[in-house]
């Protein structure tokens, strides 16, 4: 009979507890609800013609020779030739920025 008595005890206890909450939560979802129909909404959109003033590219020339040197100057070669293009194309000879020049061996194995 105790352990009838517990259950029962236990459901009522869930059940209290269960209606306590879903009327606590319907208050707290009606005070939000009010609240912005109280306030004021607004909405709306802006547009604004702008041209574009700044890009970055980055362009690498690459070069393999037997000599270093060679290597070398066909890459101040094929700078010159993109900077030309670029300021051919209205980019200022001021605005164009290069980087560093890397230079490594290209090592070659046979077998056999």
């Amino acid at each position: 009979m105790k352990v009838k008595l517990d259950a029962f005890s236990f459901v009522i206890g869930a059940t209290a507890l269960s209606i306590a909450i879903f009327l606590g939560l319907a208050e707290v979802g009606s005070g939000i609800s009010q609240r912005n129909s109280d306030g004021i909404t607004m909405t709306g959109s802006a547009r604004v013609a702008a041209v574009a003033d700044k890009a970055t590219w980055t362009i690498a020339v690459q070069e393999v020779a037997a000599k270093p040197s060679d290597g070398i100057g066909r890459v101040n070669s094929g700078v010159e030739a993109v900077e030309k293009y670029l300021v051919d194309g209205g980019v200022s000879a001021n605005e164009i920025t290069l980087g560093g020049l890397n230079s490594y061996a290209n090592e070659e194995y046979e077998n056999g």
